[in-house]
């Protein structure tokens, strides 16, 4: 996760400047963070922002795997909060899945439904970036 240099200033009630720890997007008055950017979470609720498990796009405890609230779009957030790729057997172009089917494939190819589930190449064309088995329905730029 990258985190941001960009610290955020408030002031307190006795109207000093208090600094945010960084990669804070809300902080009290005694500068502990109360809540952090996408990425980042507080251990305990108030304090610095740590970042959250590699899996985790937000979680609610840093460096916990369990504690994903969401997942980057490759994955699928479980029912124990973990972050899940989409199983192989829907082969390697499913981007958005759950345990059950695929709901969504990389540019080019499309979601086949039935038995099988995963994804299957636009035809008749490779400059066919979203399809529905035969039936292209946006083409790459300039096509």
């Amino acid at each position: 996760m990258e985190q941001t240099n960009k610290q955020i200033e408030t002031y307190n009630q006795s109207r000093l400047l208090v600094v945010c720890p960084a990669n804070c997007s809300v902080c009290n008055g005694a500068g502990q963070c109360q809540q952090c950017v996408d990425g980042f979470a507080t251990n305990g609720g108030v304090g610095a922002c740590l970042p959250c498990h590699p899996t985790c796009l937000t979680c609610s405890t840093p460096n916990n795997d369990g504690t994903c609230l969401t997942c980057s779009p490759d994955s699928v957030l479980d029912g124990s909060n973990y972050c899940r790729t989409c199983p192989s057997y829907y082969g390697s172009y499913c981007t958005s899945c759950d345990i059950y089917s695929c709901w969504a494939c990389s540019p080019g190819y499309y979601v086949v439904y039935g038995s099988s589930g995963g994804c299957a190449a636009c035809n008749p064309s490779p400059l066919c970036l979203t399809c529905t088995a035969f039936v292209c329905q946006s083409c790459v730029t300039h096509y």
